[in-house]
């Protein structure tokens, strides 16, 4: 069972597994929009660790590219 409140065109805003004190009203877990809720968190959760790896990844090309240039490997004119 899940504690959820809604905004005032009826759609979820909160959903919570422990009781609240703006809590409208409860949907059980087989619920449609609480499979939605979650999967949409999930999604976005997704979303930022592939973020945050690209950024991680970034920084390595950085330092990687840094590196050869430094050593006369690569020229920074090789790059498109």
């Amino acid at each position: 069972m899940f504690y959820v409140q809604r905004d005032a065109q009826g759609l979820l805003i909160r959903v919570e597994a422990a009781a609240y004190a703006e809590a409208t009203e409860t949907l059980p877990a087989d619920n449609n929009e609480i499979q939605a809720w979650f999967a949409n968190a999930a999604m976005e959760n997704s979303l930022k660790q592939l973020k945050q790896s690209d950024l991680d990844m970034i920084r390595v090309l950085e330092d990687l590219i840094d590196v050869l240039t430094t050593k006369g490997v690569l020229s920074i004119t090789d790059l498109p």
